[in-house]
């Protein structure tokens, strides 16, 4: 039986490290964004969470009121080495 490679054994580590599907990543450069971008960013967000099937199945799950309140918690934040917080 042949051993697995120490490169082959890196590739399926890093596999396991990269984002899901489940996941919404995005990279921008530059200076911060503004309060009213981000507003819009966590209005387009929210709205797409509410068209997916994910939404149906907190309705299913919580009710209609309580998944509501749940989607509003849903939130982009920008963070990292550009955006001190």
């Amino acid at each position: 039986m042949a051993k697995k490679s120490k490169k082959s054994k890196k590739k399926k580590n890093r596999k396991k490290q990269q984002p899901g599907n489940d996941e919404l990543h995005f990279l921008m450069g530059g200076v911060q964004p503004s309060d009213e971008f981000n507003q819009v960013l966590n209005d387009e967000f929210q709205r797409r969470l509410r068209e997916s099937p994910f939404f149906d199945d907190m309705v299913t799950q919580f009710g209609l009121e309580q998944a509501e309140e749940l989607l509003k918690q849903c939130k982009v934040e920008p963070r990292g080495p550009y955006f001190p917080e």
